[in-house]
């Protein structure tokens, strides 16, 4: 079925599909992300109290993303799967790079790699980005709050604060990514295609 990225398969993104997920599973797997991962799906409670909330968007936001994209057929189960990836990600290089401004920046190059080996991973979504005046808008207002959050002094769990703003922030993250990626308004055009207006 004909949709908006093409017809059928394309070569050159799974070419791109399958450099990201090698690079993934060989930056993951050794450094052992993917382990916590799996123990923090089972059992999140036990290791973060904003766990069940990640992953609760995480799951919501890759089946939001395949119905969106139902009509590219198997294509729409990859570019779904790197939105979870994406938004999570986003909040992640973030958060974890925000402390250099407080001097309590305790990061190493091997965390820097596995940052990157997840936004490699969610950038497999890219045929559903839009940019435009919503996306645009989107990021402006998530960006305004993490730099309110910089200004209050960074503040982290366990305190109100911290709790307000990792929580709101992962949020606008999971928002900023899926106004990214949803459908816009759509016409059909006798005698055309389905496009996007």
């Amino acid at each position: 079925m004909k949709n908006r990225f093409g017809n059928g398969l394309n070569l050159n993104y799974l070419v791109y599909f399958a450099v990201a997920l090698v690079t993934f599973f060989a930056v993951n797997i050794p450094t052992g992300i993917l382990n916590f991962a799996f123990r923090s799906a089972i059992s999140p409670l036990s290791q973060d109290t904003l766990f069940p909330l990640t992953y609760s968007l995480a799951i919501f936001s890759f089946l939001v993303s395949l119905y969106w994209e139902r009509n590219a057929g198997i294509m729409a189960v990859l570019y779904a799967m790197g939105i979870p990836f994406l938004w999570v990600i986003f909040f992640e290089i973030l958060w974890q790079n925000s402390f250099i401004f407080f001097g309590t920046f305790t990061d190493n190059i091997t965390s820097e790699i596995i940052l990157f080996s997840w936004f490699f991973l969610g950038t497999i979504s890219y045929p559903m980005w839009k940019t435009d005046k919503y996306s645009i808008t989107s990021f402006l207002v998530f960006s305004a709050g993490w730099v309110l959050w910089l200004i209050f002094g960074y503040p982290q769990m366990p305190s109100s604060l911290g709790y307000f703003f990792n929580v709101s922030l992962k949020v606008g993250a999971f928002f900023t990514i899926m106004v990214l990626a949803m459908p816009r308004k759509w016409k059909t055009q006798p005698g055309s295609e389905i496009i996007e207006t």
